[in-house]
């Protein structure tokens, strides 16, 4: 990890920092160790969860879906060094319109049994040129199961 970071987020699961990577804005997740959990659990499921979400934002790419590049993989630390995406999330600037691309996304995703697991307006971010970049995939997995389609659905209708 890098020693010049600012902390953007706080999550529950892990922290979100901008970077520098060799001259250019970066993010740097890393997911936090638990301290209820014993570390013969919570290691190896930090490296599992840490390696699943690299593996599903590069895969994603492959239908059509815009998400951050992967930088740097960092199994030790439980870090993601991935693309800084400048722009605003749809929380910001969330419109009916905006809902028929979130949807078709979503639906890309389904339709290769990807379940996000955390679709809220702040997981998908509007960059600059106006492209949709859908983040947060550290709750995603792999689904035929239609009730998991919809409770991904329902999650962001009631948002």
């Amino acid at each position: 990890m890098t020693n010049d970071r600012i902390l953007l987020k706080k999550g529950a699961e892990s922290e979100l920092y901008l970077i520098n990577w060799h001259g250019a804005n970066a993010i740097s997740k890393v997911r936090i160790a638990k301290a209820y959990r014993n570390s013969s659990i919570d290691i190896p499921l930090r490296k599992r969860r840490t390696i699943h979400e690299a593996n599903i934002l590069s895969q994603v790419k492959f239908f059509g879906i815009n998400t951050p590049f992967i930088y740097f993989l960092d199994i030790k630390n439980f870090e993601i060094i991935m693309e800084y995406i400048e722009g605003k999330t749809v929380k910001d600037f969330f419109s009916s319109d905006l809902c028929i691309n979130l949807g078709e996304i979503v639906g890309t995703l389904h339709c290769n049994n990807i379940i996000h697991g955390d679709i809220t307006t702040s997981n998908f971010i509007i960059s600059s040129n106006v492209v949709i970049f859908a983040i947060d995939f550290g709750l995603s997995f792999f689904s035929e199961r239609y009730e998991d389609k919809a409770a991904d659905i329902r999650l962001f209708k009631e948002i």
